[in-house]
């Protein structure tokens, strides 16, 4: 039986959906978070993100058949927003990559598994944050390794250790680790470059660096006029 301060939680958590957007009903409860994390776990009786992942099956897979998984969660749950009623306006809503805002720039999307980690991964888009100006766009992710990662337009940050924590602690972010846009090259050695630019990637950082020498050649010039 539910006690009286239960009954107003409910019924405060309900009032506070009906403000945020009253004909959505995608909409899904958080935790209230703390000052640096998200929290996306249950909020009384509402189901919540983890209420609606299949975590035996996710915790089970493995590489890709996890990927696979993960794909068919985000096809399932595809727009629906997870709302933290703590007022801090960061809410979460699941997404593919058609969904983001870098659909069509598969040179970005590519740099995601390849550029950033020190080895190369497969992402797989999950979520997108939605909020404050600091938070609003950052791309959520995972891989293989099954750590949650986002992206913010220039790092990688790793926001959550999987989607569990992810769940139940929130995510970070800043996070205390990120990855910059060529940190998977830092530590290769000369021979271990040299193959790299024989292949694809190499090709694309050459086109990448062409592309930075014209810009700053030609804002040079400018500058002289």
């Amino acid at each position: 039986m539910q006690t009286e301060a239960a009954a107003k939680t409910v019924e405060r958590s309900r009032t506070d959906v009906a403000a945020v957007n009253a004909s959505d009903s995608d909409l899904v409860l958080l935790y209230p978070r703390p000052v640096t994390r998200t929290r996306m776990g249950a909020a009384m009786s509402d189901p919540s993100l983890f209420d609606l992942l299949d975590w035996d099956q996710l915790s089970n897979a493995d590489g890709e058949s996890y990927l696979l998984k993960v794909e068919q969660l985000v096809s399932q749950l595809r727009g629906k927003l997870f709302v933290d009623r703590s007022g801090s306006g960061v809410d979460l809503r699941i997404a593919g990559i058609d969904d983001t805002v870098y659909s069509e720039d598969t040179e970005v999307v590519d740099s995601w598994g390849k550029f950033y980690l020190p080895q190369e991964v497969k992402m797989c888009v999950f979520a997108v944050v939605e909020g404050p100006s600091s938070t609003t766009a950052l791309v959520l992710m995972t891989c293989e390794d099954r750590k949650m990662y986002g992206y913010d337009g220039e790092d990688l940050h790793e926001v959550a250790s999987d989607l569990k924590e992810l769940c139940f602690k929130g995510l970070e972010y800043p996070a205390s680790k990120s990855y910059y846009h060529g940190e998977a090259f830092k530590d290769m050695t000369d021979d271990e470059w040299a193959e790299v630019r024989k292949g694809a990637v190499g090709k694309r950082l050459d086109k990448e660096h062409q592309k930075l020498v014209k810009a700053v050649k030609s804002q040079f010039l400018e500058s002289l006029s």
